[in-house]
């Protein structure tokens, strides 16, 4: 799900006006404390679309999902 809107690459998206960084940089730890942040956000629904994807996850689901994009970039 995440390759759909965040590229690999080094390069950043945009969509409805909104940034959505590339991943290729960060670490795991930054992810999941970004997915964390999203997932606690008191942000209305339509701003993003990350606070509504990541409600369901729990704590290793999210840490899973982190590691995962981190090797997607062959951190």
């Amino acid at each position: 799900i995440c390759l759909n809107c965040h590229s690999t690459t080094a390069n950043n998206n945009s969509a409805n006006g909104f940034a959505i960084p590339a991943l290729s940089s960060r670490d795991a730890e930054t992810i999941y404390q970004q997915m964390v942040a999203f997932q606690q956000s008191p942000l209305p629904p339509n701003t993003t679309i990350m606070n509504r994807l990541l409600t369901t996850f729990n704590e290793d689901e999210l840490k899973a999902i982190a590691e995962a994009v981190v090797n997607i970039n062959g951190k």
